[in-house]
């Protein structure tokens, strides 16, 4: 009986026509930005994405007028004036206790 060969299990698996995988290259940090650059400034948005309260609105005014309908631009300002009146509100609340 002929004796077996013995194949590294490995390199028969790379010469099955497979591509061997590169390594990866590591990812660099970038440099800082120049000193004539100033960073951005994030501008603070006045409402957050939880305080949209038009939901609520549109049931009221359904429950009033159930045949009457209301425009985006208009549900916007109607939701930030009872917003900002909620704000006030709790601001003087918070004063006074």
């Amino acid at each position: 009986m002929p004796a077996a060969k013995k194949v590294n299990s490995s390199a028969a698996k790379a010469s099955k026509g497979k591509k061997k995988l590169s390594p990866v290259k590591p990812v660099t940090a970038k440099p800082a930005a120049a000193s004539s650059e100033k960073p951005k400034k994030r501008v603070a948005k006045q409402f957050s994405d939880d305080e949209k309260l038009g939901i609520y609105l549109r049931r009221v005014l359904l429950s009033v007028h159930p045949e009457t309908g209301i425009s985006k631009d208009a549900m916007s300002t109607i939701n930030s004036l009872i917003l900002d009146i909620y704000k006030k509100i709790a601001t003087t609340a918070a004063e006074i206790s």
